[in-house]
């Protein structure tokens, strides 16, 4: 599976650089999807103890379906997502940019501390637990709790 990533990442990023027509272009759409996508999950990962995958995978989807909504006229990309102050003949006049960097950052900790709360509270059974983001909570049993659930034979 990550090799077929890495192959689509790799002609995602060939296409591109065959559309685009100049390295300031290139550069400025990096410099964007880095400031909407990885600035929030580096923050939420240095700075905050209970950012977790999921709240980490949830902020990358949202904080890239948001930035993608609304367009690159640089590289002939529409936008499907029209914010206020959209204009025909300027485009997008909101920043639009920042309030997917700001979804992206309260999604990563709105999920990642629900589902903190809801494992480790065991609403939701770990065995749902597929990510194994919080497995590690039942090392900490007392060992009285461990050999009750698995007796030896």
């Amino acid at each position: 599976m990550m090799r077929i990533a890495i192959f689509g990442v790799g002609v995602a990023a060939s296409a591109l650089s065959l559309l685009v027509d100049s390295i300031y272009t290139l550069f400025a759409l990096c410099s964007d999807l880095v400031y909407v996508i990885l600035f929030p999950q580096l923050c939420c990962v240095v700075y905050l103890q209970g950012s977790n995958t999921y709240g980490s995978f949830l902020g990358y989807i949202v904080g890239l379906l948001l930035r993608v909504g609304g367009g690159e006229p640089n590289i002939g990309l529409p936008p499907f997502i029209k914010y206020p102050y959209y204009d025909d003949t300027d485009g997008q006049l909101f920043p639009f940019r920042t309030l997917s960097m700001i979804s992206s950052f309260v999604t990563i900790i709105v999920v990642s501390y629900s589902l903190k709360f809801l494992f480790e509270r065991e609403i939701i059974p770990l065995k749902f637990d597929f990510l194994y983001c919080f497995r590690k909570y039942e090392l900490d049993k007392p060992d009285e709790e461990k050999t009750e659930n698995y007796p030896m034979a």
